[in-house]
């Protein structure tokens, strides 16, 4: 009988554990392909850009290329990935998500420096969340200390600003204020969530964040101080298992119940020897 109670025990540990592992939430980037506005506080606003190509590092005055959202995540030496630079200090971005989403759960950034070009380290990225467009709850401000660095090829260094909120939020315009030396030089804005849009009849017509234009295209203007260009390259994250804390969460829990399993065998096998 005793057994029997033990190994009942054991399984409903495993099953719990499986379980908690199982219900780990799927976050996917909802920022992809979606439209922003971009106000800067002092810009060349045709940095790295000219109507009619298809190459150079900026995004255009106004973001009129829209290149933070396009999905692609990264700078490598490939150069699949087109950054979306600008040459301020600080900027203003507004991703306008269509509708409002819920279960909003990380926000991310990247940012990028190298001295050779002149190109000064970041400083940080404050986050703000609105339903409406008008009234934002600022959620939080990631430094370049708090900030995780990515692997670039040298003598690019970058890193991801990323905000993990601590309970999900409902947005549906996403504030992201990027601060940097001299310039600011991303590749992409990511608005991770599990949750589903909302219908928003309201805001179907007019909103604070610009429809996206067509992208007119790049400038082969070189960049400064170096007439060569950066690659970059990488892929997407449309979707990731949950996020870090969470994931380490139910890792912790798993192995917890591995423990007590291990300890309540030991202990049945100890009193049956008795």
């Amino acid at each position: 009988m005793r057994k029997m109670f033990f190994a009942f025990l054991a399984m409903a540990i495993i099953v719990s554990g499986f379980s908690l592992i199982a219900g780990a939430e799927e976050l996917t980037n909802v920022a992809e392909g979606k439209s922003y506005t971009l106000e800067c506080e002092t810009s060349e606003a045709d940095y790295g850009y000219t109507e009619g190509t298809d190459s150079g590092f900026g995004d255009g005055p106004n973001a009129i290329r829209q290149r933070l959202t396009d999905g692609m995540h990264g700078l490598e030496s490939t150069r699949t990935v087109k950054s979306g630079a600008q040459k301020t200090k600080k900027a203003f971005y507004v991703i306008d998500l269509g509708s409002v989403v819920n279960g909003i759960s990380k926000l991310n950034m990247d940012m990028y420096y190298r001295t050779d070009w002149g190109i000064q380290k970041p400083i940080g990225v404050e986050y703000a969340l609105s339903t409406d467009g008008v009234n934002y709850t600022t959620e939080g401000k990631i430094l370049v200390a708090d900030s995780v660095e990515r692997e670039t090829p040298e003598p690019w260094v970058g890193y991801d600003f990323t905000l993990n909120l601590s309970t999900p939020k409902s947005a549906r315009y996403v504030k992201m204020i990027a601060e940097g030396g001299n310039y600011i030089w991303s590749t992409e804005m990511q608005v991770f969530a599990s949750g589903e849009e909302t219908s928003d009849p309201e805001s179907e017509s007019s909103t604070p964040a610009a429809e996206s234009e067509e992208q007119s295209s790049e400038s082969t203007t070189s960049e400064p101080g170096e007439s060569s260009t950066p690659g970059s390259t990488g892929s997407s994250e449309v979707t990731q298992t949950g996020d870090d804390d969470g994931m380490t969460f139910y890792i912790i829990i798993a192995a917890a119940a591995v423990l007590l399993i291990v300890t309540v065998i030991l202990t049945y096998k100890k009193k049956a020897k008795q």
